[in-house]
């Protein structure tokens, strides 16, 4: 993995990061660098690491990130408290991928993250608009499309050792006023879908779904589960038929 990360030296001329005090200017500079991060801005964010790193008591590096939170909103950064977890959604624009082997690394990588988190979600919508290169679009696709069977396989001989099963999860719903689902979809999900539907690339068409449903708030679908199956279908088939 790579030790250097990319920082715009118009980072100071930006009005947000002119609008923050001292010590959010130092945190927002931290979560650009620190040892934490990954090479794609989605990683997870230890508190009492994060303090130790700035050598700062635990309450005035939490008073910098609301501050942080509050002042840049979801376009500069997102954080979910419940997995620990933050996405700056404009890293990909300043840091792209070098070759394939590592379009390969961060797909691995992504996989291996949290995958109820909605911020997963939010960095594979990130990945599909910034990556400029669409062979190393397909690489990734392809790449996190695998991982994923890969992983519901282990999962199921780990249930076949007698492992308890995890908790089914809820259903996917759209939320039309935040534009966002409730929930990332599963690996046992995506793995269907690609079984059902060979010839669809399944992340490319939820991020298709996901435009379609908030173009069409005026219209709100309910069943979302039929939905997405619906919309996997006629991928299939393709959309002129």
């Amino acid at each position: 993995m790579s030790r250097y990360r990319k920082v715009s030296v118009a980072v100071w001329s930006d009005r947000f990061v002119r609008s923050l005090s001292d010590d959010a200017k130092l945190t927002w500079m931290y979560l650009l660098t620190s040892p934490q991060t990954t090479p794609f801005g989605c990683y997870s964010l230890s508190i009492d690491q994060s303090s130790c790193d700035l050598a700062w008591p635990v309450d005035r590096y939490r008073n910098a990130m609301r501050e942080i939170v509050s002042k840049g909103g979801d376009l500069t950064i997102r954080y979910d408290h419940v997995r620990g977890l933050v996405f700056l959604p404009n890293w990909l624009a300043y840091n792209q991928p070098n070759n394939t082997n590592v379009v390969v690394g961060w797909a691995r990588q992504i996989a291996e993250l949290p995958e109820d988190s909605p911020l997963i979600y939010d960095l594979l919508c990130a990945i599909e608009e910034h990556m400029r290169d669409k062979g190393f679009q397909k690489t990734f696709w392809n790449t996190y499309g695998k991982t994923f069977r890969t992983q519901e396989q282990e999962q199921e001989q780990d249930r076949g050792r007698g492992r308890p099963r995890a908790k089914k999860p809820p259903p996917m719903r759209f939320n039309y006023e935040t534009g966002k689902w409730n929930r990332h979809p599963t690996k046992a999900e995506t793995a269907l879908w690609e079984k059902a539907y060979p010839d669809v690339n399944i992340n490319r068409e939820l991020i298709k779904a996901t435009a379609w449903l908030s173009a069409n708030a005026d219209h709100p679908k309910k069943r979302f589960p039929a939905f997405l199956n619906n919309w996997m279908a006629r991928a299939q088939r393709g959309w002129d038929k």
